[in-house]
């Protein structure tokens, strides 16, 4: 979990930067609060700077209403904090630093930052604000990011492009010591009859089963999702982290790759060759 830095001559941590890919009522939002406040006063850093961050002021105060609430809540945060409740921000007086929000409404305005920061729902924050706080805290000996999710609809998107890399590091395909890579989720390929009859899918991608998610309460959402198409596809998204390909669905994912077929090059020799080229630019009719 740390290893010895050269440029700062001390043990330092080993990972920058943490990415958890979580179905919705399973605590992401509590639990980034907490590090955010572990990170403002337990990280013996003085002039600390925390962010909560997500895609709008009212995505990230969520997430910063939690921590402001932790604070209120315990007499030893209590004691160390205070909250400023006209601004959101709570300042550690001792060492000086302070736990504020930043959000993608006005990215201009966001540009030296130089802390730690914490990003909710990472698949709808616009790739702008991510290439704004990407290199956030570089002068820091320990900075961190975390970036706290459910699965997206937007394949192209910049939180597609963070998950992709996590299971590329996962793999062992990409090579990056320094990223942490924690993801529940129902395969991705898992069809929709194993979705129904398999409650141990439903565990898998929840770690929270039993606790905050109840299998009754479950089963129910489950149940009112088979009414459409679009419904269950949401189902799948927020309740067991499976990415959509659309917002707008005709064909079931499951069935697709039912359609998929091993081959080998061998298998293709011999045959003529044909090639399919989409030549059309965003507002091409063709």
């Amino acid at each position: 979990w740390v290893r010895y830095s050269k440029d700062w001559e001390r043990e330092i941590r080993r990972f920058r930067k943490l990415s958890v890919w979580v179905p919705k009522k399973n605590g992401k939002s509590p639990i980034a609060a907490g590090n955010g406040l572990y990170l403002l006063i337990y990280d013996g850093e003085r002039g600390q700077k925390v962010f909560s961050s997500a895609r709008d002021g009212k995505q990230a105060g969520i997430m910063h209403t939690h921590a402001k609430l932790m604070v209120r809540a315990s007499p030893e945060l209590a004691a160390a904090c205070k909250n400023n409740e006209s601004t959101g921000r709570i300042s550690h007086l001792e060492t000086n630093s302070f736990y504020d929000i930043l959000t993608g409404d006005n990215i201009k305005s966001q540009e030296g930052l130089n802390g730690s920061i914490i990003i909710d729902e990472t698949h709808v924050v616009d790739a702008r604000l991510a290439k704004v706080i990407e290199y956030a805290g570089a002068s820091r000996s320990e900075p961190m990011q975390w970036e706290f999710s459910t699965a997206g609809d937007d394949p192209e998107g910049d939180g597609r492009q963070q998950y992709d890399y996590g299971k590329g590091v996962e793999s062992g395909s990409i090579i990056d010591d320094s990223f942490l890579f924690v993801c529940y989720e129902a395969p991705q390929n898992v069809t929709d009859a194993e979705i129904e009859n398999n409650p141990e899918i439903w565990k898998l991608a929840n770690p929270s089963w039993g606790r905050t998610i109840k299998e009754g309460e479950f089963r129910d959402s489950l149940n009112r999702a088979r009414k459409s198409l679009s419904d269950w596809i949401t189902f799948k998204r927020y309740r067991l982290n499976i990415w959509a390909t659309s917002t707008n669905p005709w064909l079931p994912m499951d069935r697709w790759y039912a359609c998929q077929k091993e081959f080998t090059e061998e298998d293709l020799l011999g045959r003529e060759c044909w090639a399919g080229i989409d030549l059309s630019k965003t507002q091409d009719m063709s």
